[in-house]
C-alpha cells in the first residue's frame, strides 16, 4: 500500500507505533521504572543518527523519495528518518524492558 507523502509516517504507525502503544498499554508499570535510562537511550540515539544521517544524505549515500514524505526537514533529514530511528529504538527499549522484567519476576520464583 502507498500512502504518497505519507507513506514513511505510515508505516512507522504501523509497524513502531502501534507495538510502543500496546507495550504501554499492557506493561506501563515495568516501563516506567525505567523511565531514565529511555530517556538516555533515546537522547544517544538522537546524538547519533542525526549527524549519520545529514552526512549520508550530504554524499548521496543515500536519499529520500520526495513522494514519500511530508517535506518538513531538519538540515538535510527529513523529519520522517529521524521519528523512525526514535520509535524503532523506543519499540526495542519497551521490548528489552518487558522481557528484562518478566526475567526478574520468574528468577524470584525459582
Amino acid at each position: 500500500m502507498v500512502a504518497g507523502n505519507f507513506s514513511y509516517i505510515f508505516y512507522m504507525a504501523l509497524f513502531a507505533w502501534v507495538l510502543i502503544i500496546i507495550g504501554w498499554i499492557i506493561f506501563h508499570k515495568d516501563i516506567a521504572k525505567h523511565t531514565k535510562a529511555i530517556k538516555k537511550l533515546l537522547l544517544i540515539t538522537i546524538l547519533l543518527i542525526f549527524p549519520w544521517d545529514n552526512l549520508a544524505v550530504y554524499y548521496n549515500v543515500w536519499k529520500y523519495d520526495t513522494n514519500q514524505i511530508l517535506g518538513l526537514y531538519i538540515l538535510l533529514s527529513p523529519i520522517e528518518s529521524i521519528l523512525l530511528t526514535v520509535s524503532v529504538d523506543l519499540a526495542l527499549a519497551f521490548f528489552t524492558i518487558i522481557l528484562y522484567e518478566r526475567y526478574k519476576k520468574a528468577e524470584k520464583h525459582t
